[in-house]
C-alpha cells in the first residue's frame, strides 16, 4: 500500500495545524525540501520548507506542501497556492520534521517491498517453509509457526536460539502438555485470539527473549500461531504490520490444503489429520498429544468416511453444517474435514454403540449421504488403517448400489479381498463352474436356481430361513436343491466346495448383478 497525503498528515497531526486537503488520496512517494522561487513540482512529492520561499508569479498550485509559516499573508491566503497542505506548529524543529516525515515513508516502502516479497513467495508456491524463510530476510529475527494443536509446521533454521519454549518445539516438533498448560495459565492463547494486532509478551517465557505472536486466520477461525522472538535486533514498529501480512500470507498458502479450509482450528483436528497421514511414529510423543488435545479414548472405537456429490465438496457451508450436526447429534465424536471427505471419529463406551450409529444413519439419511464405517478397534495407532477400512467400504457399497446409508466394513470384507486378488488374477479365471451353470440354464428354462443356491448359501444353508426368504414352501426349497446338484453336480454337503461357490458368487457381484 502507499500512503496518501492524508494518512501522512495523521500520523503527523500532532506537529500540525491549518492543515487543507483538495485531494486528500493524493499518493506521496517521495519528500524534499521547496527551493527558492521553484516551479517545477512533482505530483507524488511532498515538499516542505519556509512560505518566503514560494514563488509569488507561479500560477500553478504546489500538489502537497508542508512548512512553517514565515510571512505575512494569511493563512487563507497560502492556501490556494497549494492542492494540499499543512503548517508546523511554531515550536517544531523543521529538520527533525523533515527526518521524522522521511521516516514514515521510508517504513511505507519497506513496507511495499516486504509485501511484494511475500506475495511473491505465495505465487512461486513453494510452501509454508519458503515464506518463514522470506520472513526471516524481512524481520532479521527467528520465527516459529505453530498449527492449534502446536505442532511444529516451519521455522528459521539459520538461528540457534536458546529458548525453552523453541528448543521444544525445534527438538520434539510440538509443543508438550506441560508447555501449553503454561501458556493457557499465563493468559497467552486468550490475548492472542482476542487481539486485532500482532501480540507482544515480555513477561512469563518470553521474559528473556520477548516475542511477537500473529494469528493464523481462515474462515474466521484461528488455526495456527506465528512466533517471532527478539533475538537478532530490537523490534521495529514496522514489524508489527509486516507480521500481520506474513500471517495473510501463511493463510492463503495453507488454504491450498482443503484439510486447512475447513478446520474449525480445535486441538484434536490436527492430530487425527497427523494420524490419518501417519505422521505421528513416536508413541510417548503421541500420548503427550492427546493429552495435550483432551481427546478421551474409550474402549470402543470407529472410523466412518462420509462422501459428498461433487457439486457439494467446493460449499465449505455444507461441510462446516455437517460437521456441527454430526458432532451435535453424536457428542462423542470428533469430525474432521480430509480428502475432500468428512471422517467421523467415534469413541464409544459399550452402551453408546447403538445409538451412535442409529444417530449417524439418521443424519446420512436426513442429508441424503453415504458413509463406510470401519471395524471396532481399541488402539488409536490404527487409525490410518481403520481410515483405509472404512474407504473400501464405502467405495464397494456405492459400487455394489447397496440401498442402505451406512456400509459396515465387516459386510464387505469379502468383496475387499476379492478386489485385492483382481488386481493380480482375472478373477473370472477363480469362478467355480455351477453359479454360471445354473444362470444359463434358468435363462433356457425360466427357473430361479441361481438365486436360490445364493440365498441357500448366504443364510447358512438354512432351508426354512431360505425358504422364507424366497417365499416359497419348504418341499419346493428341497426340490430346487436337488435339481441344483444334478445339474451343477456340486454336493452341498462339502464345505470346501460351497465356499468356493459362495466366493463366486461375491466375485460376480463385482461384475455383474444378481
Amino acid at each position: 500500500m502507499v500512503i496518501t497525503v492524508k494518512e501522512l498528515f495523521l500520523r503527523l497531526t500532532d506537529d500540525l495545524e491549518h492543515i487543507k486537503l483538495r485531494q486528500e488520496n493524493q499518493e506521496i512517494h517521495n519528500i524534499k525540501l521547496l527551493l527558492k522561487e521553484q516551479r517545477q513540482f512533482d505530483s507524488n512529492t511532498l515538499y516542505i520548507g519556509r512560505t518566503s520561499l514560494l514563488d509569488k508569479n507561479n500560477l500553478s498550485p504546489i500538489p502537497a506542501f508542508l512548512g512553517i509559516k514565515d510571512c505575512s499573508a494569511p493563512v487563507e491566503q497560502l492556501a490556494l497556492c497549494f492542492t494540499n497542505c499543512a503548517f508546523l506548529k511554531n515550536n517544531r524543529d523543521s529538520h527533525q520534521f523533515f527526518n521524522k516525515a522521511q521516516d514514515i515513508i521510508s517504513r511505507e516502502q519497506s513496507f511495499l517491498h516486504s509485501s511484494a516479497t511475500l506475495l511473491h513467495s505465495l505465487i512461486k508456491g513453494r510452501g509454508l517453509q519458503y515464506i518463514i524463510d522470506m520472513g526471516y530476510q524481512l524481520l532479521n529475527n527467528p520465527m516459529l509457526l505453530v498449527d492449534s494443536s502446536y505442532k511444529l509446521l516451519a521455522y528459521t533454521k539459520k538461528d540457534q536460539v536458546n529458548d525453552l519454549v523453541w528448543n521444544e518445539l525445534v527438538t520434539k516438533g510440538y509443543c508438550s502438555y506441560d508447555l501449553v498448560s503454561i501458556f493457557r495459565k499465563e493468559g497467552v492463547v486468550k490475548k492472542i485470539a482476542v487481539s486485532k494486532d500482532p501480540l507482544l509478551t515480555d513477561t512469563g517465557f518470553s521474559e528473556k527473549i520477548r516475542r511477537i505472536h500473529g494469528k493464523i486466520i481462515i474462515n474466521n477461525k484461528l488455526v495456527g500461531y506465528l512466533g517471532v522472538l527478539e533475538h537478532n535486533q530490537k523490534f521495529r514498529e514496522e514489524d508489527y504490520r509486516t507480521i500481520r501480512l506474513l500471517c495473510d500470507v501463511i493463510s492463503e498458502e495453507m488454504q491450498k490444503n482443503r484439510n486447512y479450509y475447513h478446520i474449525k482450528g480445535l486441538m484434536y483436528e490436527n492430530l487425527l489429520i497427523d494420524l490419518l497421514d501417519n505422521t505421528i511414529q513416536n508413541k510417548e510423543h503421541l500420548q503427550e498429544r492427546l493429552k495435550t488435545a483432551g481427546l478421551k479414548l474409550e474402549s470402543n472405537l470407529y472410523l466412518a468416511v462420509i462422501n459428498f456429490h461433487n457439486e457439494d465438496i467446493a460449499n465449505y457451508h455444507l461441510v462446516d453444517y455437517l460437521r456441527d450436526y454430526i458432532d451435535r447429534l453424536i457428542n462423542y465424536s470428533k469430525s474432521i474435514f480430509y480428502n475432500n471427505q468428512i471422517v467421523v471419529f467415534l469413541s464409544l463406551k459399550d452402551n453408546q454403540i447403538h445409538n451412535a450409529m442409529s444417530n449417524l444413519e439418521k443424519c446420512l439419511e436426513d442429508n441424503d449421504l453415504h458413509a463406510g464405517i470401519s471395524d471396532r478397534f481399541d488402539n488409536i495407532v490404527d487409525l490410518q488403517r481403520a481410515y483405509r477400512q472404512a474407504r473400501k467400504a464405502l467405495e464397494l457399497g456405492t459400487y455394489l448400489l447397496s440401498p442402505l446409508s451406512l456400509f459396515n466394513y465387516s459386510d464387505y470384507r469379502i468383496y475387499h479381498i476379492l478386489n485385492l486378488a483382481g488386481e493380480k488374477y482375472k478373477l473370472t479365471d477363480l469362478f467355480h463352474p455351477a453359479p454360471l451353470v445354473l444362470k444359463n440354464y434358468d435363462a433356457q428354462n425360466e427357473t430361479n436356481l441361481y438365486q436360490t443356491l445364493y440365498t441357500y448359501l448366504s443364510t447358512d444353508k438354512n432351508t426354512m430361513l431360505s425358504a422364507d426368504r424366497l417365499f416359497i414352501h419348504r418341499n419346493t426349497m428341497s426340490y430346487r436343491l436337488k435339481q441344483i446338484s444334478e445339474i451343477t453336480s456340486i454336493d452341498l454337503d462339502n464345505f470346501e466346495e460351497c465356499v468356493q461357490v459362495y466366493l463366486t458368487y461375491k466375485m460376480l457381484e463385482l461384475t455383474l448383478p444378481l
